[in-house]
């Protein structure tokens, strides 16, 4: 009996350590996939509460960009991170709680040591050999998480680096350089807002917040290119000191800055103005000219009622900080946007403050305004009853060399090479003084023999030329109709811009469209079926 007895307990003993061996086995090889699967889902999806406290916790770069950053730029190595702690954690209780489990059946104060001891042993066994195995399986298996997560990173991170790289690409070969309105700052790609919150995404281009979409700390999703639709967005300067609106949708089109420079009064403005219309007066099919901003359509529409009650002057440019009024404009196929600042002559005067006018370095095409009323030579050359009635016209502004001299030395040291700038000498003042004193024509030899013999100016016409590829001279009138008028200028500058600047409107012989223009105390006037203040015959087509 004894015999039999042992017999049966080893054949049991056997059986059921095989047994356990293999639930162990299988139990072991459960719990170690099932605390992964359950660290992961837990990590990435539900994040239940119960969750341990992360021991590498991702920090959002300090660079003060308020968005959520791109899960493969920092998120992805934190999750993994935590799914490898998470798991750990449930590997540790199971296996506390197994560990028990398996040391009560061997203990034989509590239990039948013959009975339980060798299913205590094969679980033991079983849960051993999972151990093992799964050690090989879940280190293979890290490390290829490892290696395609690490594949995934710089794949998407080679993709945010060529993406950024055709957008600047693209720009570059498009000749689209963009530059703030009120600093005047170069800036490689605006800032955007929010339009939901309304915060500044101070780099919105693809990288570590995003690649072909950006999510704001809000939640919502922006576009990160100007192809996907960024020139949507309100766009700010990004300088953080300036932060003017952009709101021209700059980054679309090519630029062109056109810098205004000359003495205080001699008439930047209204030439401005004059230039707007002109542009304005063009438009047809093919032709399109808008207004690039809200301060633009203000700024003309000022002007427009001081020149419509018959004001002899317009209001003077302030000193502090110039501003750049922009128009957007379309001729066929080619798109510019026109920028054109409009600073104080007082800015000229002093070599220290025209360091701060950093358009000049950016611009090609310039335009020197001279009133020649300011000139003491011309001044002193008309007769009395001449000044008497030019009197209030007279614009107390110091020698245009100075002014000159200062503004070239400034652009030659920030700006582009000679052979790149142009410039127009632009004399303002047409309407008041060609009736006696002015030059003999519009032709430009005429004008340039009456600015060095009437004027004096013959210095300053040979360093222009040697400071300029090209200088082309211009006497003007902003309310003129005939030659004085801006058409030429116009032309001149689209032309300089590489601009095929053409006419969609009727001829100058067209009787609907005929102009009358009254000189003397600078006032304008036009005679016309739709009675608008600027509409002029269409200029004809340059090549």
């Amino acid at each position: 009996m004894d015999f039999l007895r042992a017999l049966v307990l080893f054949l049991y003993a056997v059986v059921a350590a095989l047994a356990a061996a293999i639930a162990g086995l299988l139990i072991g090889v459960y719990l170690i996939i099932a605390g992964c699967v359950a660290a992961v889902v837990g990590v990435v999806f539900t994040r239940p509460a119960d969750l341990p406290e992360r021991a590498s916790v991702f920090t959002l770069p300090p660079d003060g960009e308020k968005a959520k950053p791109n899960y493969l730029y920092g998120p992805a190595r934190s999750d993994l991170r935590y799914v490898r702690q998470v798991t750990w954690s449930r590997w540790q209780r199971s296996s506390a709680s197994w560990r028990g489990r398996v040391g009560g059946m061997l203990d034989p104060g509590d239990t039948v040591l013959a009975l339980t001891g060798p299913i205590g042993v094969g679980l033991a066994v079983g849960l051993t050999a999972a151990i093992l195995i799964m050690a090989v399986v879940a280190g293979a298996a890290l490390l290829a998480t490892e290696v395609v997560l690490d594949l995934c990173t710089v794949s998407v991170r080679c993709a945010a680096l060529t993406l950024r790289a055709v957008d600047s690409g693209l720009l570059h070969v498009r000749h689209i350089r963009v530059r703030c309105i009120a600093c005047f700052e170069p800036i490689a790609y605006p800032a955007y807002l929010c339009p939901e919150c309304k915060t500044p995404q101070w780099d919105i281009r693809p990288g570590r917040y995003g690649v072909l979409r950006r999510t704001c700390e809000c939640g919502h999703s922006m576009p990160t290119l100007l192809i996907l639709g960024t020139a949507k967005l309100d766009a700010i300067c990004p300088r953080r000191g300036c932060r003017h609106p952009l709101d021209y949708r700059p980054g679309e089109v090519r630029e062109i800055i056109l810098p205004l420079f000359g003495p205080k009064r001699a008439g930047k403005t209204v030439l401005l103005w004059g230039i707007v219309k002109t542009l304005q007066g063009s438009a047809g099919p093919g032709v399109r000219v808008e207004y690039g901003n809200a301060d633009t359509a203000t700024w003309v529409g000022d002007l427009d009622a001081a020149i419509k009650a018959g004001l002899s002057r317009v209001p003077a440019t302030t000193a502090p900080a110039p501003k750049a009024y922009v128009l957007r404009l379309q001729v066929g196929r080619y798109r510019r946007l026109l920028q054109l600042p409009d600073p104080a002559g007082e800015l000229f005067y002093d070599s220290r403050l025209s360091a701060d006018l950093l358009y000049l370095g950016a611009a090609s095409t310039f335009i020197l305004v001279i009133d020649p009323l300011s000139i003491d030579v011309f001044w002193q050359g008309l007769s009395a009853e001449w000044q008497k009635r030019l009197e209030n016209h007279r614009s107390a502004a110091p020698d245009p060399e100075r002014i000159y001299q200062q503004t070239a030395e400034r652009i030659m040291q920030m700006g582009k090479r000679s052979a790149q700038r142009r410039l127009a000498i632009v004399f303002s003042r047409a309407d008041l003084v060609c009736g006696g004193y002015g030059p003999a024509s519009a032709d430009e030899e005429d004008m340039r023999k009456w600015a060095q013999d009437d004027l004096g100016l013959g210095d300053l016409l040979r360093d222009a030329q040697s400071d300029f590829h090209e200088v082309t001279l211009f006497h003007t009138e902003p309310f003129s109709c005939d030659e004085h008028g801006l058409d030429t200028l116009v032309h001149w500058i689209m032309r300089a811009e590489s601009v095929p600047y053409g006419s969609a409107g009727p001829g100058p012989g067209d009787p609907a469209k005929r102009l009358s223009c009254r000189s003397g105390a600078g006032q304008f006037a036009l005679i016309a079926d739709r009675g608008e203040v600027g509409q002029r015959p269409g200029p004809p087509v340059l090549g």
